[in-house]
């Protein structure tokens, strides 16, 4: 029996398994850094490029009483209308484009 080489219980120590899995886990804190800072860096240009209010942007209120016709008449979402003659401004029916 003192003959036998003795097996060792358990799990083997295996040097190689262990460096592969420090490699990995500091590849993964690289990784998860620069995901970091590219995501942050991103937020703040996006967050730069907000439109700010003009005085173009900028609406009045519609004096007078619109007709169902001229509820018809919608500002584009940048309140700009078609025709050079009118101007958006608002009404009880939303957004018009009124004749100058």
């Amino acid at each position: 029996m003192s003959g036998l080489p003795k097996q060792r219980l358990g799990r083997k120590n295996n040097p190689d398994k262990h460096n592969s899995q420090t490699h990995t886990v500091n590849i993964m804190k690289l990784w998860t850094s620069l995901l970091m800072t590219f995501l942050c860096m991103l937020m703040s240009v996006l967050g730069g490029m907000k439109d700010k209010a003009d005085d173009d942007t900028l609406i009045e209120e519609c004096w007078g009483n619109p007709t169902a016709r001229d509820c018809t008449n919608k500002c584009s979402r940048t309140f700009k209308c078609v025709s050079i003659n009118s101007t958006c401004c608002w009404t009880y029916c939303g957004n018009i484009c009124w004749k100058n």
